[in-house]
């Protein structure tokens, strides 16, 4: 039998948050808030619900949580104060039900402590509904949650599942405004009230906000009906950790980058046949790329046909909204050129936004990795079996330097590609044709880019970043400088802004040099072509380009443009 030790909870803002964090769970409905413990004003409450239910009694809930060093009588003489002006509040803000919660150990009974405070509300003078929850009845409670006993009172084991809110503050580049969507939520409850289907695979393509989906939708689980619990992966076996829910009543889990989590996500499938008496739903979020992977876990336990439902891209005018909303108040010219330029990109949008409203919190070096390693993943699932992961990531190397680029057969660019990589042609053009299938890259006209373009500019420049970094730019000048010229030094550029290294600036700066060092032996049509080329990097080696400006127009006999 677990002992919780209460001395753990000394203080009276611990108690708040521990009682605000287990209403958030046993209300979990969006619209409960809690208060801060250390901003000094709770406004007359600390936790409230506004629209309920709650224990099944749908109106305005206040949570008060009131700490003391004192238990059974002299807690009662302090809490009985305490809960008259609490009492008063509560009328004041039109409050119709008050939970009281309390740490001290008290005497149940119609005239003992119990009794003696809820008498305070006789007749219901002050709320429709008054409840007294001592030490003994938080205890019950917690005891439920291992979430709860590991963050207040160092339980050993970390909790495998926990609640949409837990789950989601640790998701806070997600945090902000939910719009465009809501259909798709009540297609999310169509599941959950269907007594056919036990899975849901739920798609979008990378950083379309599947994650921010989910966390919305296990908002809108009525715990008093169903457990709602969020999958974190790899802190323990899944097996021992799904053993330890409440199996007489009906669950819900989920799990997101499903496709990622291999045996976590054929054992929940499996749990799905054994979860009894209750019964067990599993919401399996993945990116489009990693469904079949998916879809083949469900087909080899013979489980059945699962739901499926597709992310799409939200309007321009709600991502626009999007955009505002998380640059609020500082305000945005043109938000629609931003937008379209990340090409509807939730994850970009948002993350855009945040860096420009001048979060200090944001670490661009972890973003750029999230998105190359995210990026490689997704490739990872839609090239598995047609190339191996070595060639699958300097795949998308190359193409980061050589986008956009024209799909057509007998084409010179995927010729070279080809040669440079090793990989047939007829094999290329698959893997290109899978990547805009499963939507990693897109096509406008004939050409080929990445989805948006700014994925590929901040794969190439963590390549840069690399110690090889240096190498890579000398083999990007050597492959492709004499056939593609344009799209390589715009690259380059675009992928420079967003380096923490200066590999690209001492390679250009090198090169610079040479051509400077090669003005005797060139053309005037050379130096014309050179200098329009170095442009878009120059200011990659100012004061190199300064010299080679001069190189030029003194060598020149009749001056050259510099237009």
């Amino acid at each position: 039998m677990i002992n919780l030790d209460w001395n753990k909870i000394n203080n009276d803002r611990d108690f708040q948050r521990l009682v605000n964090d287990l209403f958030a769970f046993e209300t979990n409905n969006p619209s409960f808030l809690s208060s801060n413990p250390d901003s000094g004003k709770d406004g007359g409450w600390d936790g409230r619900l506004e629209e309920g239910p709650y224990m099944g009694i749908y109106g305005i809930w206040c949570f008060q949580a009131k700490w003391t060093k004192h238990n059974l009588d002299k807690a009662y003489k302090q809490l009985y104060k305490e809960l008259k002006k609490e009492l008063k509040k509560a009328r004041e803000n039109n409050v119709q039900h008050l939970l009281f919660a309390t740490n001290a150990d008290l005497r149940i009974g119609i005239n003992d402590h119990i009794g003696k405070l809820e008498k305070l509300n006789k007749d219901k003078e002050y709320v429709e509904n008054l409840f007294i929850w001592p030490r003994s009845n938080l205890d019950s409670k917690i005891k439920q949650y291992l979430f709860l006993m590991y963050s207040y009172f160092d339980y050993p084991q970390e909790p495998m599942f926990v609640p949409s809110y837990t789950f989601a503050k640790s998701e806070q580049l997600l945090e902000g405004i939910f719009i465009g969507r809501e259909d798709l939520l009540n297609k999310f409850d169509d599941f959950i009230g269907d007594n056919n289907s036990n899975i849901l695979i739920l798609h979008s393509g990378g950083g379309n906000g599947k994650t921010h989906f989910i966390i919305e939708a296990g908002k809108r689980i009525n715990y008093s009906q169903k457990n709602s619990w969020f999958c974190r992966p790899g802190i323990r076996d899944i097996n021992e950790a799904i053993n330890e829910l409440d199996h007489n009543k009906d669950a819900i889990i989920f799990l997101d980058d499903a496709e990622r989590y291999i045996e976590e996500t054929k054992k929940l499938i499996s749990h799905t046949k054994t979860f009894s008496p209750g019964r067990l739903k599993l919401i399996l979020s993945c990116r489009s790329s990693g469904k079949d992977i998916v879809q083949n876990l469900i087909d080899l336990q013979r489980i059945g046909k699962p739901h499926t439902l597709e992310l799409p891209i939200l309007s321009m005018d709600k991502l626009v909204k999007v955009l505002n909303y998380t640059t609020y108040p500082k305000t945005i010219k043109k938000p629609d050129r931003i937008v379209k330029e990340l090409n509807g990109n939730l994850f970009l949008i948002v993350t855009i936004g945040k860096i420009l409203k001048g979060g200090a919190d944001i670490d661009p070096e972890y973003i750029k990795k999230n998105i190359k390693n995210n990026l490689e993943h997704e490739a990872i699932n839609s090239l598995g079996g047609l190339l191996v992961e070595r060639d699958i990531k300097r795949l998308l190397r190359e193409l980061s330097v050589i986008v956009p680029f024209l799909k057509i057969k007998s084409n010179r660019v995927i010729e070279k590609l080809s040669s440079i990589l090793e990989i047939d042609v007829d094999i290329l053009d698959e893997a290109i044709d899978r990547l805009i299938e499963t939507k990693i890259l897109r096509t406008i006209g004939t050409s080929v880019r990445f989805n948006p373009d700014m994925k590929g500019d901040i794969y190439l420049s963590v390549e840069l970043d690399q110690k090889k970094g240096k190498e890579l730019v000398n083999n990007i000048f050597e492959n492709w400088l004499s056939l593609y010229p344009k799209q390589i030094v715009s690259n380059l550029a675009a992928a420079s802004r967003h380096c923490e290294t200066n590999t690209a600036s001492e390679v250009v700066k090198e090169l610079v040099k040479k051509w400077i060092k090669d003005v005797p032996q060139t053309s005037e049509s050379l130096k014309s072509r050179r200098l329009e080329l170095i442009t878009p990097i120059a200011f990659l080696a100012p004061e190199e380009m300064i010299d080679f400006s001069y190189a030029y127009i003194d060598s020149s006999p009749k001056g050259l443009s510099l237009h």
